[in-house]
């Protein structure tokens, strides 16, 4: 599992309703997630978000908003870096 699904599960775990949003919502992708929120009884939603598209994340933002009223905290993979010498 992911650092950030297990983000996500532990938020979910401490009643925060926990979107996961992926660029593709391919289902072989997808399922898992959805798998573990069912059995869990966690509170998540799958949504698609391209980080690369503007108007994907400003979309994005604007759909919680209306939903939620808020966003408490946004936990993001979309980038990887390492710092240091080799």
């Amino acid at each position: 599992m992911s650092y950030t699904l297990e983000t996500s599960v532990f938020l979910a775990k401490n009643e925060f309703y926990t979107y996961i949003r992926m660029r593709n919502l391919d289902k072989a992708k997808v399922k898992p997630i959805v798998g573990i929120a069912h059995d869990q009884g966690l509170p998540f939603q799958v949504v698609q978000l391209d980080i690369n598209g503007k108007n994907s994340v400003t979309d994005a933002i604007e759909k919680t908003i209306k939903e939620k009223k808020k966003i408490d905290i946004i936990v993001d993979n979309a980038e990887y870096e390492t710092l240091g010498s080799n």
